[in-house]
């Protein structure tokens, strides 16, 4: 059955609300309600509704009850193309359900808060980047056997892949706390006499060297 195929850890556990719906026809005037078959962990924790309390529910389009999330779910996917995307706003927050049928007669819908959706999208596009980083510097390594092509390459590329105007290389040498440029890609001379060697007791320059994390 459906209930028991979706009452797995993978769909209880994922970061996303989920709820199972079976069509329920009345016979009256071809009007169609809805089984609540299964709900998700994430589901019950987000709008704080027990499972044991909802299960095995009908539910009517355009109608009202204590579970009023369940309602207007019911009333987006009665009234629009479950194959689109729905936004809807609940006790102001804004959130996406994506439908599909998994059987005839039975509709499955994930919920999707706006702001985690945009935030996982933010985040995968931040490792698609640092992946194109890492397999352009890979590919710069075998264009050539030279060191300081090398790092002029990497420079170049990889200031283009971050949509910055220039870049460079500095060692920090902890014994003596200096920091000195070794390679730069796109400095004017005034910038390269300016930062070719640089004090790691100035703030800016401490917080970067002892403090910051590296972008890969």
């Amino acid at each position: 059955m459906l209930k028991e195929y979706y009452d797995n850890n993978i769909i209880n556990n994922m970061k996303q609300s989920f709820i199972l719906l079976e069509e329920i026809n009345t016979g009256d005037d071809n009007e169609i309600n809805y089984k609540i078959i299964f709900i998700n962990n994430y589901f019950e924790n987000t709008f704080n509704i027990k499972k044991n309390e909802i299960i095995n529910n009908i539910f009517k389009p355009n109608n009202s009850s204590q579970y009023s999330i369940i309602n207007k779910i019911i009333d987006e996917i009665t009234n629009n193309n479950l194959e689109n995307n729905i936004i809807i706003d609940y006790l102001n927050n804004w959130y996406i359900l994506k439908g599909f049928q998994p059987d005839i007669n039975f509709k499955a819908i994930i919920i999707c808060d706006i702001k985690e959706y945009d935030e996982t999208k933010h985040n995968l596009k931040v490792q698609n980047d640092k992946l194109k980083i890492l397999n352009e510097i890979i590919s710069t390594a075998n264009k050539t056997n030279d060191y300081d092509k090398f790092l002029e390459l990497c420079l170049s590329s990889t200031a283009k892949l971050l949509d910055f105007e220039c870049s460079a290389i500095h060692f920090y040498d902890k014994e003596t706390n200096e920091i000195t440029l070794q390679k730069s890609y796109n400095y004017s001379d005034e910038l390269i006499n300016l930062v070719s060697k640089l004090d790691i007791s100035n703030s800016p320059f401490k917080i970067v060297y002892e403090n910051a994390n590296p972008y890969l």
